[in-house]
């Protein structure tokens, strides 16, 4: 299975009049299985930036799962909106019932939303979506992989640290452990990463999306826009591609191996692509 994982499009604020057109070119000429799409469509969740944000969702490969990210909900100019109805815009345009799981052969993938508008750019994750968790994997029982999307990091980094975390996260993360998910991809802190965690004894594989569209990057991704290929079989293989200006096209830049074992998942290979 192939999934193509990108995040942090932030259409308002591109960084490169011809990254969308590459992304779209290069993401249908590795013929993904799936698209993920793991939140910030928006930059301020305006009108024309919804619309494209849906124009670069239209010319992706399907299927696709996709979440909104805390600049999908409304700004604070719009305070009772962005309160009592962070989503509408984004529902409006893209809708989020259509597009938050999907279930193949070899993996079945669950979308939880935790962008909310009770914070400056925090998310939450609240008791209905820990059911729904253990629900979707009992359910897949059987799945080869269980894929969980976020878009708020579930868990703290040596960049990051807990600021980036959404609330209600570790519950989240033991919940998924207990019902099978060995795979988590979400996006949000604009870097990179390839890590594995470990959660109620087992060893999880954890991809984060870093900017694949837009002028946000952090660190070492600062000016950099990217997105992952995933492979996933009996082993898993993250191939992290990255923006060429001067080619106007993306090329390998990192490459990660992991094989599984019965503790979870182990680093085979890591380097340069």
């Amino acid at each position: 299975m192939l999934v193509a994982h990108i995040s942090d499009l932030h259409f308002g604020r591109i960084a490169n009049a011809e990254v969308v057109s590459a992304l779209v070119a290069d993401v249908a000429a590795h013929d993904p299985d799936l698209v993920v799409v793991s939140g910030d469509l928006t930059q301020r969740a305006r009108h024309r930036e919804l619309k494209g944000a849906v124009a670069l969702l239209d010319s992706l490969p399907s299927p696709q799962v996709v979440i909104p990210g805390n600049h999908d909900v409304f700004a604070w100019w719009f305070p009772v909106r962005r309160l009592l109805s962070p989503l509408a815009r984004y529902d409006k345009y893209v809708g989020r019932e259509a597009a938050l799981s999907w279930s193949g052969p070899d993996a079945a993938v669950l979308a939880v939303n935790d962008a909310i508008g009770h914070t400056v750019k925090g998310g939450r994750f609240t008791d209905r979506d820990i059911d729904a968790v253990r629900g979707f994997g009992r359910a897949h029982e059987g799945a080869r992989h269980k894929l969980l999307v976020v878009h708020h990091q579930i868990a703290p980094s040596h960049l990051t640290g807990r600021g980036d975390v959404a609330r209600g996260s570790g519950r989240l993360l033991k919940a998924a452990v207990e019902v099978g998910f060995d795979c988590i991809l979400d996006g949000h802190v604009h870097v990179s990463t390839v890590r594995l965690l470990e959660a109620q004894g087992r060893s999880i594989l954890h991809c984060t999306s870093g900017t694949t569209t837009s002028d946000r990057g952090r660190f070492a991704d600062t000016g950099q826009n990217g997105y992952s290929l995933i492979s996933l079989d009996d082993n898993a293989v993250v191939r992290e591609r990255r923006f060429d200006s001067s080619h106007s096209s993306f090329s390998p830049y990192r490459e990660s191996a992991f094989e599984k074992f019965t503790g979870g998942w182990r680093l085979a290979a890591a380097g340069s692509g």
